[in-house]
């Protein structure tokens, strides 16, 4: 990826000099699978030494090029802080989060220390994560019953147009602050490439804004249902215990 002030001709010419005479290998042949359709939650629990609990949330998601990815990444926003689109940047500062549903519920009530939403834009169908730290001294069963019971909230019940209004803002506000260097502006273009097209990133703005109160609403009724849903948990143990162990249920 070339990006910044350079001079057009000048920079293909180099490239050209100094890539041309690699031979051209044969491309490899990209293979689409689709995961079938989970018929049941599946729970996995590992326990072994530590000092944390920790609950994980997983949800099968759509792909950048399904029409519900956008209001997922606006339902993310409502439920953990707006995080833009930048896998070289969206996660190195902190989220606003004082506003999520989430962040109210589990945080500010003292039932976690720390939350966190994924929900990333990838050319075949992937997960969208909450992870939550446990306050010391309250149990994972205590923290998941909250963390369901605020999934299954905003599930049945939807969002508000508020939410939405901040959200999209919050999104606006990542999505101009990830493009305030040529390092950031290349790392999207040729991502986004890699995915669909580098002409998506152009788009990104706009297909945010598009969303609406009704779509994030649609996209929790339809993704955030028990039956799409992994639950990961840790329980850490004290230290010269037993040997780690790993359930999982189905």
């Amino acid at each position: 990826m070339i990006v910044g002030d350079v001079d057009p001709s000048s920079a293909l010419d180099a490239v050209e000099r100094h890539f041309g005479p690699i031979p051209a290998g044969p491309l490899p042949r990209r293979t689409y699978t689709r995961e079938p359709d989970q018929l049941g939650e599946r729970r996995v629990t590992v326990a072994r030494e530590g000092t944390t609990a920790y609950l994980q949330l997983a949800y099968h998601a759509p792909a950048l090029d399904d029409p519900a990815f956008f209001p997922m990444v606006v339902l993310d926003a409502v439920l953990t802080g707006a995080k833009g689109l930048n896998l070289w940047a969206s996660f190195r500062t902190s989220p606003p989060q004082r506003s999520s549903r989430l962040y109210r519920g589990l945080v500010e009530q003292g039932l976690a220390s720390s939350v966190e939403g994924s929900m990333l834009p990838t050319r075949d169908p992937f997960l969208y994560s909450v992870s939550v730290t446990a306050t010391e001294g309250v149990t994972l069963e205590a923290l998941e019953a909250r963390a369901l019971e605020e999934m299954e909230a905003i599930r049945c019940r939807g969002v508000s147009r508020t939410e939405v209004e901040r959200a999209r803002n919050q999104l606006r506000a990542r999505l101009v602050f990830e493009n305030d260097s040529v390092t950031n502006i290349g790392h999207q273009i040729g991502y986004f490439e890699t995915i669909a097209s580098w002409q998506v990133y152009e788009t990104l703005l706009a297909r945010v804004q598009a969303v609406t109160e009704e779509d994030v609403s649609a996209a929790a009724a339809r993704y955030l249902v028990a039956t799409n849903r992994t639950v990961g948990r840790f329980e850490p143990q004290a230290s010269g215990g037993d040997a780690p162990a790993v359930s999982a249920g189905r």
